[in-house]
């Protein structure tokens, strides 16, 4: 999910499955607001959540910072804790990618990058978004792949979000074809 339609959940389209739906917009001069459609047209779909799954832990520590009164369907899943005098409930994304950057320098995830080869700075939102596009269409196929993203065409999820599969060559074949 994109940051904007994870904060764009609502208590009512979230159990183990979520619906994503919509979107929050900020347009410059008025409030944070959630606009009942994602991104992009043929972006509505429905994501299926592991029961035990860290996206599944992170909703339910979410809806249990609320009062069993405060979870209206219509309400933010994702909300603020303390309004200061905003009227609204919405988390602003970019608030969200403001602590990303703290979460990346912690020790436990500093360990975690050290295994992978890659530095804090390449951790973002965009690069997880990548990853889990490229397992995902190794493992079960770049439609679905596409899908779980909110893509229309396959070809732009295969264009910037899938990394290259690396090819080789083996020298034996080039001897023999030219030898």
């Amino acid at each position: 999910m994109r940051i904007s339609e994870a904060l764009a959940l609502r208590h009512g389209v979230v159990d183990f499955t979520a619906s994503i739906n919509g979107t929050l917009v900020y347009i410059a001069h008025q409030s944070l607001s959630r606009q009942p459609w994602p991104k992009h047209d043929g972006h509505v779909r429905t994501v299926r959540l592991t029961e035990n799954g860290i996206e599944m832990v992170a909703f339910r520590a979410a809806r249990d910072l609320c009062a069993p009164a405060e979870r209206e369907a219509d309400m933010p899943l994702l909300r603020r804790i303390e309004t200061r005098g905003v009227a609204h409930p919405w988390i602003n994304p970019a608030v969200v990618t403001h602590h990303f950057g703290a979460v990346r320098m912690r020790p436990d995830v500093l360990s975690a990058l050290d295994d992978t080869g890659l530095t804090p700075a390449q951790l973002t939102p965009p690069a997880l978004r990548r990853s889990v596009a490229t397992a995902v269409t190794r493992e079960v196929g770049l439609e679905h792949a596409s899908e779980l993203l909110g893509r229309s065409d396959t070809r732009i999820t295969k264009r910037s979000y899938v990394a290259p599969t690396a090819r080789s060559v083996a020298a034996e074949a080039i001897d023999e074809l030219f030898g």
